[in-house]
């Protein structure tokens, strides 16, 4: 659909605009993401996450941590595909947001709760 807009835009400042606003969206939706998995992470501490019965306590708990990196995993790998949001302001915060939860879940299941 972005595409489709590009062609129809003659005027640069329209195009650095929608492109401007495009990228602020994906960000926030990508942030709200990061923090979903955040809220969700660091109430697990308080309560244990819903898994199947059939899981293992400690097994289950790294299948549910690996679940949360997936889905962060998939938000990010949506984000790298877009050209545009690159040169976006947003862009530094939001891949060391990524950094340091992707860093979080990994120690946990490695050193953490797991030896």
């Amino acid at each position: 659909m972005l595409e489709n807009f590009f062609q129809l835009a003659r005027r640069p400042a329209i195009k650095d605009y929608v492109t401007t606003k495009a990228a602020e969206v994906v960000y926030k939706l990508f942030m709200e993401e990061i923090k979903q998995v955040e809220d969700r992470f660091d109430d697990s501490t308080k309560h244990r996450p819903p898994m199947p019965h059939s899981h293992p306590h400690y097994g289950g708990l790294a299948i549910w941590v690996y679940s949360l990196i997936k889905r962060v995993d998939k938000a990010k790998n949506a984000m790298d595909g877009l050209y545009f949001i690159t040169e976006h302001k947003d862009h530094k915060d939001a891949m060391e947001k990524y950094a340091k939860l992707r860093q979080q879940l990994d120690q946990y299941i490695t050193k953490n709760e797991f030896n």
